[in-house]
């Protein structure tokens, strides 16, 4: 028997990188709203100058609240964290009157989807640093 997730919880990756001093310096706490946008990044591509962007939401504008929401951080905390991760470089941002349409700089989501051999998601994973069998419930956003 695997380990089993509660249908809100689903492992994603983030590069280590990003815990950097230099990182830490720039970001202090808006790391948890990055940490959403890596998150809820669903379309990646790359612009004709070689840089790697992920879309929220697929292209989708996303409200203050809506992000507020699923992270328990205030409105008026997501947005100003929103703006100093634009600031910074680590994502830029359009506001539209629907809400926000953010793109992640620099995005290398690796996306946690394998394929079995009929060409569809597996129910079930080898945790790759536990080595247990994890049972993943595929959602899509």
């Amino acid at each position: 028997m695997g380990i089993e997730l509660d249908g809100k919880s689903w492992p994603f990756s983030v590069w280590s990188g990003v815990l950097a001093p230099e990182h830490y310096a720039a970001m202090d706490e808006t790391i948890w709203t990055f940490l959403w946008c890596i998150d809820a990044t669903t379309v990646q591509t790359e612009y004709p100058d070689g840089e790697r962007v992920g879309f929220i939401r697929g292209k989708e504008p996303v409200t203050l609240r809506a992000i507020a929401k699923e992270t328990g951080i205030s409105k008026s905390t997501v947005n100003r964290h929103l703006d100093l991760l634009a600031e910074e470089g680590y994502i830029s941002q359009e506001v539209e009157r629907s809400g926000r349409v953010i793109v992640v700089r620099r995005s290398k989501k690796l996306w946690l989807r394998p394929k079995n051999s009929m060409g569809r998601p597996p129910k079930q994973m080898k945790c790759p640093h536990c080595g247990q069998l994890v049972h993943i419930p595929w959602i899509t956003r």
